[in-house]
């Protein structure tokens, strides 16, 4: 969803994937968004690959390309939720910071926790 910190925890995951990618889906199009591992073990990466179209499939290892970052990533799936261009100000002696609303204020009522999800209590 256009992050750049790499949150994958040490071990096989980790030392044996070289890309990680996801295709949404949305009322007209599918979005397909694949991302690298960042090299030398590093903690972030803010470039990845980024496909649209009908029906996508994962792509073949080989295909696999840097043409886009995290920016326009943001950008192309907040506009496709919905989600116009906008800023909450907040003056200058408050607490808080001024900020723009966009897809990554999303996830946590997009995306369940895969501890939820497999919860054998609920």
């Amino acid at each position: 969803m256009g992050r750049s910190s790499f949150n994958v925890p040490e071990g096989i995951i980790r030392d044996k994937i070289a890309w990680f990618a996801v295709i949404f889906q949305f009322e007209k199009e599918q979005v397909l968004v694949a991302k690298p591992t960042p090299p030398g073990g590093g903690a972030s990466c803010a470039t990845g690959m980024l496909r649209r179209g009908c029906q996508l499939q994962a792509p073949e290892f080989t295909d696999l390309a840097i043409n886009s970052d995290d920016e326009s990533i943001t950008e192309l799936l907040s506009r496709l939720l919905g989600i116009p261009d906008n800023r909450t100000d907040v003056a200058p002696d408050h607490s808080r910071d001024s900020h723009d609303a966009y897809v990554k204020h999303t996830f946590y009522h997009l995306f369940q926790k895969q501890g939820l999800v497999a919860n054998n209590e609920i």
